[in-house]
């Protein structure tokens, strides 16, 4: 009683379930597919011709406007029709709702309709020929389809790749690295895992943030910029290497981390599944199950001995590195969705909940030493100003 005639169905499709996703969404395109039995004005055209589609237009006017009949001429929003009556029509007719703004009368709807479904079958008439060169490239007219996914780059090349990974220079913050070692000739090379990276430890977090361990720090912090220049004209092709089931959605970038002569990656997903993969084969080195779903991306410690990340439970994990063993836990009021941030100076663990507090937690005394009252739920990330000594963290 309280809803408009627009938004009440007129037809119901009765299941069991909804049709869902391997990661349990609602899977769209498989309802699209099931067959309602919504009359649309197109089908009708097949079998009716043109006085039947006149009068399926003027009948969908009818129902849309809530009104006994209609001229061929009315113009539908002067006589009464708004912007949810004309979803209620688009709907009705299985048109697009552009074409009701554009031809307003069922005359010049029919017009409309008429005429598209006359290039259509001048179409299926005439069918588009597919030809493939030797390039593996599909060409429909003049547009050319691309098998392949390339990514180009618009930065100009440096052809001098950086000489160490842990240099002790506080003002080159964006590490620059030899295009070469992620060619496609060298992804294919048995050992391209290890070249360039087998003496150094640090992690990768979003943003391309790169951060070392206490031992590998910098005079001027431990964080840095990670990037990979090419040259303007160079294509760099992305191949599958591997894939991992999360059994959920993935909210969460991955947190990579070098260390031991190995790379690994941390990730959880919305099944409270928090894995730790081997990056060069795929493999799952550990996996553990948390209390709530997980939206946030992990963070490692400033020892790099454990593992940081939050869930929707407000709990915030500590795990060790090396198996996955929990070892604390800390409770908030509210949902953790963000990236834990790490106080290279003071090693303390910084993160937000959704209680509007902002936490300093001593992972090393398991206690939290800190907290600060923000006004507002904190979804993001804070970031900390090294240089100035400061921390920012913004609010809803």
């Amino acid at each position: 009683e309280k809803l408009p005639p627009v938004m009440i169905p007129n037809h119901f499709v009765l299941m069991e379930s909804l049709p869902s996703t391997s990661s349990g969404k609602v899977d769209y395109e498989a309802l699209a597919r099931l067959k309602c039995p919504t009359t649309h004005a197109e089908d009708m055209m097949h079998s009716n011709g043109t006085n039947s589609l006149m009068q399926i237009i003027k009948k969908a006017f009818c129902d849309a406007l809530l009104v006994k009949e209609v001229t061929d001429d009315d113009d539908f929003f002067a006589i009464g029709g708004d912007s949810l009556a004309a979803a209620h029509l688009s709907h009705s007719l299985g048109i697009d709702m552009r074409l009701i703004y554009q031809f307003r009368s069922p005359s010049k709807l029919l017009i409309c309709l008429s005429a598209r479904i006359g290039k259509l079958r001048k179409d299926l008439q005439h069918k588009t020929t597919l030809k493939l060169d030797h390039n593996g490239e599909s060409q429909i007219g003049n547009e050319l389809v691309t098998r392949t996914t390339t990514l180009h780059s618009g930065v100009t090349s440096d052809p001098t790749p950086s000489r160490t990974w842990c240099e002790k220079n506080a003002s080159a913050k964006r590490l620059k690295i030899d295009s070469e070692q992620f060619s496609s000739k060298r992804l294919e090379e048995k050992n391209s895992w290890d070249s360039g990276f087998s003496h150094i430890q640090c992690a990768f977090t979003r943003c391309n943030k790169v951060h070392y361990p206490n031992s590998c720090s910098n005079e001027g912090g431990n964080q840095e910029n990670w990037s990979v220049e090419f040259p303007r004209n160079q294509v760099v092709s992305m191949q599958e290497l591997w894939k991992v089931h999360m059994e959920s959605c993935v909210d969460a970038s991955p947190l990579v981390v070098l260390k031991h002569l190995k790379t690994y990656i941390f990730i959880g997903s919305h099944s409270h599944k928090f894995f730790c993969i081997d990056a060069k084969s795929g493999s799952i080195c550990w996996e553990t199950v948390l209390e709530g779903r997980i939206e946030g991306s992990a963070m490692v410690v400033g020892d790099f001995s454990q593992v940081v990340v939050g869930c929707y439970i407000g709990k915030l994990y500590f795990l060790d590195f090396s198996t996955g063993s929990l070892c604390w836990t800390f409770q908030a009021c509210g949902e953790i969705k963000c990236q834990p941030v790490v106080d290279t100076s003071s090693q303390l663990i910084w993160c937000g909940s959704h209680d509007h507090t902002l936490y300093a937690l001593d992972y090393r005394s398991q206690c939290c030493v800190y907290k600060l009252q923000c006004g507002g739920s904190i979804f993001a990330s804070p970031i900390i100003d090294e240089s100035h000594s400061s921390l920012y963290v913004a609010s809803t």
